[in-house]
């Protein structure tokens, strides 16, 4: 399966639940809410309704793969978990086995919401973009 953004679904396309099993969308329903919300966990996903979702964004809510070339692309979660790993490593498993207080100082900006360990390399990833050739794939 191939993690895609919420706002490429439509009424009866294929989801996972938390069971593994491929289950019909019924119903969607817009939600605007204030705030930003950005939950990392080790594995890059979670369980939200039910259903298996990814923690990371699309830099492109219109596509699931950045096309680089006819024989280049990446996944948007392939990217965002790799640019993510640092983060992870420090504080999942260093944290975990070393037992520091890297992330209990874990700092959000007070405009975007966006962790300080996410911040830097969402910004390089997206100058990096910004250059990239690209061709949408759906």
């Amino acid at each position: 399966y191939t993690f895609v953004p919420a706002s490429m679904l439509r009424r009866n396309d294929k989801v996972i639940n938390s069971h593994g099993e491929a289950v019909r969308v019924q119903s969607i329903q817009s939600i605007t809410s204030k705030g930003l919300y950005a939950p990392f966990t080790p594995s890059g996903q979670l369980i939200v309704n039910n259903i298996k979702v990814s923690s990371f964004i699309a830099f492109d809510p219109d596509s699931a793969v950045l096309q680089l070339s006819s024989s280049l692309s990446f996944s948007y979660q392939w990217l965002a978990h790799t640019f993510e790993f640092p983060h992870r490593v420090a504080c999942h498993y260093l944290w975990n086995t070393t037992n520091t207080v890297l992330c209990p100082k874990e700092t959000y900006h007070t405009v975007t919401g966006i962790s300080s360990w996410v911040e830097r390399p969402l910004a390089l990833t997206q100058q990096w973009l910004s250059f990239q050739p690209q061709q949408k794939t759906t």
